[in-house]
C-alpha cells in the first residue's frame, strides 16, 4: 500500500487555491470543473503525492458533507495497492466495510472505497498501482 494523496473538500475554491498556493509555494497543476460530478477540482503535486481540492457546484454528497463540516475539511485519503481484489477480500474478511466493488463501472477501473466509518470519518480510496 502506497499513500497517493488527499482530498480537501472546500466551500470556496478560489480562496482555497490561493491559500494552498501560498502555503505550498506552488501553483495548482490543474483546475477544472466537471459538470457530471458537480465538482470544481484543483490539484497540487507535492512530490510523489498530491493534494486535491474539491468544491461542489451543486447539491450532492460532497456539498452535504461540506455543509455539515463548517465549510470543508479532509474528505478522502487515496492509496495505490498492488492487488485491489485481494486487498478488498482481506479487508472484508477483517470486517472492514467497503463501498462498491473493484470491478468495471467505477471512474477508474479497479478502484474501490473504504467506508468513512472505518477510517475515522474520512473516505478511503484504493486503486491499482501502475
Amino acid at each position: 500500500v502506497l499513500p497517493d494523496g488527499v482530498v480537501h473538500a472546500v466551500a470556496d475554491m478560489d480562496d482555497a487555491i490561493r491559500q494552498y498556493s501560498t502555503i505550498l509555494g506552488v501553483e495548482a497543476e490543474f483546475a477544472s470543473e466537471n459538470e457530471e460530478t458537480g465538482l470544481r477540482v484543483a490539484m497540487f503535486r507535492t512530490g510523489p503525492t498530491f493534494v486535491e481540492l474539491w468544491a461542489p457546484t451543486r447539491e450532492g454528497p460532497v456539498k452535504s458533507w461540506v455543509d455539515s463540516h463548517n465549510g470543508g475539511g479532509l474528505y478522502l485519503l487515496s492509496f495505490h495497492v498492488a492487488d485491489v481484489p485481494a486487498t478488498v477480500e482481506r479487508l472484508r474478511d477483517a470486517g472492514v466495510r467497503m463501498i462498491g466493488d473493484p470491478g468495471p463501472g467505477n471512474p477508474v477501473e479497479g478502484m474501490v472505497y473504504v467506508h468513512p466509518r472505518e477510517f475515522s470519518g474520512v473516505l478511503g480510496l484504493l486503486y491499482p498501482h501502475d
